[in-house]
């Protein structure tokens, strides 16, 4: 007896799936915004992990919405001179 069979797809699925659903939901101003923040963040050391990942990933315009945040959360850090270890 199946008693969850979403349980045997893996803890990403469902995840990656959203992150699909959701990337063509960002309006133009949004895009710009990352972008602006992707550009803000190539200036900080800690950040290089992060903007690798981005470009692994096919760019801003490609990257999935989990990593659009990430780059704005990580803009905002960096707004406040708040310095983090970056990982993932």
């Amino acid at each position: 007896m199946e008693i969850n069979s979403v349980s045997k797809r893996g803890p990403n699925t469902s995840s990656q799936a959203a992150d699909i659903a959701m990337a063509g939901f960002f309006t133009d101003r949004e895009t710009q915004y990352t972008a602006h923040a992707l550009d803000e963040l190539r200036k900080v050391q800690w950040a290089t992990s992060l903007i690798s990942k981005v470009e692994t990933n096919g760019g801003i315009n490609k990257v999935v919405p989990s990593l659009r945040f990430e780059v704005r959360y990580a803009h905002a850090l960096h707004r406040q001179n708040i310095e983090a270890q970056y990982e993932y």
